[in-house]
């Protein structure tokens, strides 16, 4: 168990560092293992191209999801959706990653890219945090609430970072950039299966681990 935590933990951080976020492939325990085994091993490549795929092949899929639990949006999505389907990345992106960040205000009353997130969390769940089911998931489920917990966007689009193992890996979209013009370089397919993950990540945390399920 420890050495899949660990394995699950690494890919996550490999990932989060290239600007994947990985939510509902966890869902499926082949995946889970899957991504842990990649971990284990430092397979960074393995991992980003896993993730690329899986998000590749459920596009569909993300978008349904997305459309049935947050209906107020459902227009934005879609359009947003069809955007990237015509590879008209440079319309898709900003819209879902202004959703992205409109969802998580919804779920927890705070932006996306502020600081102490964890603290915020806790405060936002009914009960006692630590009795609530959301905080005593099994380890390697609870892992995936990292993500939320980030204390500010350190992302850069064009600048890259080395992981301890010495190997450069590209990082994320510059978040405020896009949004605020300053990013013309963002328009590519990559950027935008990254902006669909990461609205994947935040419905699948909104119903799976915070249970908000209306």
């Amino acid at each position: 168990m420890r050495g899949e935590k660990n394995g699950l933990k690494t890919a996550q951080d490999i990932a989060l560092s290239n600007g994947w976020y990985i939510g509902s492939p966890i869902d499926d325990l082949r995946g889970a293992v899957e991504f842990a085994r990649l971990g284990m091993a430092g397979s960074i490549d393995e991992i980003l191209q896993l993730i690329e795929e899986e998000t590749r092949n459920n596009v569909d899929n993300v978008e349904r999801r997305l459309v049935s639990t947050y209906e107020n949006r459902a227009w934005v999505i879609n359009q947003a959706f069809d955007a990237h389907r015509d590879k008209k990345y440079g319309l898709s992106i900003p819209a879902m990653l202004a959703q992205a960040d409109g969802i998580h205000y919804d779920i927890l009353g705070q932006h996306l890219f502020t600081n102490n997130k964890a603290k915020h969390i806790k405060s936002q769940l009914p009960g006692d945090p630590e009795n609530n089911p959301a905080f005593n998931l099994d380890a390697l489920f609870r892992l995936y609430l990292r993500p939320l917990e980030i204390e500010k966007d350190k992302s850069d689009l064009r600048r890259n970072t080395r992981m301890e193992s010495g190997q450069y890996v590209q990082s994320s979209m510059n978040r405020h950039g896009v949004l605020h013009g300053n990013d013309l370089a963002y328009g590519t397919e990559i950027n935008g299966l990254k902006a669909i993950a990461l609205l994947d990540f935040l419905q699948w945390a909104d119903v799976t681990l915070l249970g908000n399920d209306d």
